[in-house]
């Protein structure tokens, strides 16, 4: 993943800023498995967009 954020970017090879996102990525798609398992119904995509979508928030 952090070779194609390095791409993304235009860059020549990945920096700290592309492991850092690709970290974070990562971790948001951990809890999304997560809370997907404990509760069925619930659609993954759904989740998923909840999940990134709360992450400008945070970051402020």
């Amino acid at each position: 993943m952090v070779k194609v954020i390095a791409e993304r970017r235009h860059l020549p090879t990945p920096n700290d800023e592309c492991r850092l996102l690709a970290a974070i990525g990562m971790l948001l798609v951990e809890r999304v498995l997560d809370r997907w398992v404990s509760a069925p119904g619930r659609a993954l995509d759904d989740l998923i967009r909840q999940e990134f979508a709360a992450l400008p928030a945070v970051l402020k």
